[in-house]
This record gives C-alpha cells, sequence and structure tokens, in this order.
C-alpha cells in the first residue's frame, strides 16, 4: 500500500469525528460555564466586602446602612436586596475558599445555614455528590421537614424565654466629650436633657417618657436593664417568617427604619413552599395592625450591628395604644396580654428553634 494511500486509511469517519466535535464544544462551553458561574460568585463577594467595609467606616452613622442600600440601588443598577445579600456574603465567607468551586446560587443559599460547621459539611456534600442549587435547597428543605417531624413526635413544643419589655423607658447616659446627660434612645440615638430635665436624674437612671399634649413628662422607674429598647413599631414589610422591615419609634420625634430578625427562631427559605407558608402566617397576624411591640435585642454573634427581636402584637391596636399612655398599671396589664410571634411561629410548626 502506497504513503498516501495509508494516510488515507487513518483518517476518521464522518460520526467519529462529529463525535469528538461535539465532546470538544461541550468542554469548552463547560469549563466557560465553570467560569462565568466561579467568577459571578467572587464579583458578588468583593461587591459585598466594599459595601462592608463602608459600613465599618460610617457606622457611628445612626440608620446610614439602611439608606445606603437604597442609594447604591438607584446608583449601581441593581435591586437593594441583591446588594444585601452580598454584605451577608462576604460576612459568611470572609475569605473565599479557591478550593471548593461553589456557584453564587450554591452561596446564596448556604447563607442561610447560620452554623458554620453545618455548612462546611454541606460545602463537601455538593462537591461530593456535584449538586445544583436546586438539589441544594431540595435537601434543606428534606432536612427541614425531618426536624419538624421530629418535635411532633415528641409531642413537645420549645418555649421561649423573653421579656416583654417596657415602651417608652431609656437610659441615662453621658456621652464622652459632652456635657450634660442624655437619654439613650438606642440605635446610637441619643437625646439631650435639658439642665430643669436632668437635675432630678443621674448617670444609669431609668426613665419612663410619656408626651401629654405638647409637654414631655419624665419619671424615673426601676426596672431591670433587660426591658429597655422596646418601641412600639410599624410593619413596613413582612420579608420572610423570621425578617421584618419596621418603621421605629425611638421617641422625641426620632424615627428609624431597621431591618430586624425574630430572635430564637429559624424560618424556612421564602423560596420555599413551608417557608411561603411562614411569612404568610406572619402576614396574616401583622399586616393590618397600626402598630406592634419590638423588644430588640443586640446580636452579641454579630459585630455588624444587626438586631434581633421579640414581637408581641394585639388585634385590637387601638385599645391596647391608649393603654400605653395610661397609668403604669393598665401598660402592664395589656402588655402582658399581648401575643408573642416568635413562640406561635414554633407552636405552628412554622419555625425551629434557631441554633
Amino acid at each position: 500500500m502506497s504513503e498516501k494511500q495509508n494516510s488515507r486509511s487513518l483518517k476518521p469517519t464522518p460520526a467519529v469525528g462529529y463525535t469528538v466535535l461535539v465532546k470538544n464544544i461541550q468542554k469548552e462551553l463547560g469549563e466557560l460555564d465553570f467560569f462565568i458561574k466561579r467568577r459571578t460568585a467572587e464579583s458578588y463577594w468583593k461587591v459585598g466586602k466594599f459595601i462592608h467595609e463602608h459600613l465599618l467606616e460610617n457606622k457611628d452613622r445612626a440608620d446610614y446602612g439602611n439608606q445606603l442600600f437604597k442609594r447604591l440601588a438607584n446608583d449601581v443598577d441593581r435591586d437593594a436586596s441583591t446588594l444585601s445579600k452580598t454584605v451577608r456574603f462576604y460576612r459568611a465567607y470572609p475569605i473565599l475558599a479557591r478550593g471548593p468551586k461553589l456557584s453564587w446560587s450554591h452561596y446564596r443559599t448556604l447563607m442561610a445555614v447560620k452554623n458554620k460547621d453545618e455548612r462546611k459539611k454541606l460545602e463537601e456534600k455538593i462537591i461530593q455528590k456535584d449538586w445544583d442549587s436546586q438539589k441544594l435547597q431540595e435537601y434543606l428543605t428534606q432536612k427541614r421537614a425531618i426536624e419538624v417531624t421530629k418535635t411532633d413526635s415528641q409531642g413537645t413544643v420549645p418555649t421561649l424565654s423573653f421579656t416583654r419589655g417596657w415602651p417608652r423607658a431609656c437610659r441615662v447616659v453621658t456621652v464622652p466629650g459632652k456635657e450634660g446627660l442624655f437619654l439613650d434612645l438606642g440605635f446610637r440615638v441619643r437625646h439631650k436633657l435639658v439642665q430643669t430635665q436632668g437635675a432630678q436624674f443621674k448617670e444609669d437612671d431609668c426613665v419612663e417618657v410619656i408626651k401629654k399634649e405638647d409637654a414631655w413628662i419624665f419619671q424615673k422607674i426601676e426596672i431591670a436593664k433587660e426591658e429597655l429598647f422596646t418601641y412600639e413599631a410599624e410593619v413596613i414589610k413582612v420579608v420572610d417568617g423570621d425578617t421584618l422591615l419596621v418603621f421605629i419609634d425611638a421617641g422625641f420625634e426620632n424615627f428609624l427604619e431597621q431591618r430586624i430578625r425574630l430572635k430564637g427562631i429559624d424560618c424556612p427559605e421564602a423560596g420555599t413552599p413551608e417557608g411561603q407558608k411562614a411569612k404568610r402566617f406572619v402576614q396574616s397576624r401583622l399586616n393590618k395592625l397600626d402598630f406592634v411591640i419590638v423588644k430588640t435585642h443586640k446580636d452579641s454573634t454579630d459585630k455588624y450591628d444587626r438586631y434581633l427581636a421579640d414581637i408581641f402584637y394585639e388585634s385590637s391596636a387601638v385599645s391596647h395604644q391608649r393603654s400605653v399612655k395610661d397609668s403604669a398599671e393598665s401598660r402592664e396589664l395589656k402588655i402582658d396580654s399581648l401575643m408573642y410571634l416568635n413562640q406561635e411561629l414554633l407552636d405552628e410548626h412554622l419555625a425551629v428553634v434557631y441554633g
């Protein structure tokens, strides 16, 4: 056989050549898809880092964070919710691993897992089983359903510990570099006591503040410090089963829009059927109310100033609004009768105990 004839016999058949072509294209497109997913995660991580560092630089400016996300949403053409998630992403992963290659969709789901060790195990499971984000979400939904089933089979629901707080109560404080006394309204807001008001109080006293007609009435009270930082608030939006956006009346015409998370519980993600059920339950309880009572707690595990809260409400909001302006006796009686939303979500098996 001639050399020319031999070379012809070594050429692949059209079928074999096409198979190789498909494999090569799939390989290149697969690598492109992988690069895009990985690069998307890296970009969102960097965006979260930029915002996080900017927030730290301005942490002493009250309510700056809430206003920042709205402003950024307009200026960078991204919704505020996505920008907020990038910050959560960076805080959950201060160092973005270069080993396990996870997509932004994976990370968005993993951020809902608060326990770092559990999150690490899930990352390994994703890589080992080659799960996409939908499979990961299905796994977490099934896991949560099993936890709820265990609670049902035991026949008991955990009882949360809480204090109902004391609306309109503040602590007397001093401010470094400033003369006189101030009332600590929470959220880094201080109200200066004029000399005639401050003369009857000293630092660390607890004071109840009530407005009658055009005058502020100040009365010293004996309460535990755990009862402070309790407010009337309007519910702006139910974000999901355990997260609310509220408009808080901090006193003395100071109003703050604040995103809060319900203390002690964890509801399913809003994108799941269970999460939607929890969200609808909260909406059915709160959406028609003039206001709710919010007992805030600084999250000791979160150095970024996010707030946890116990939420109390009454369907007859008007009668309660009268009671908190009356005597201490009637105020305590009415607050004691308010419904405790955090516990209700547990009782209805719409949440599990956080941690």
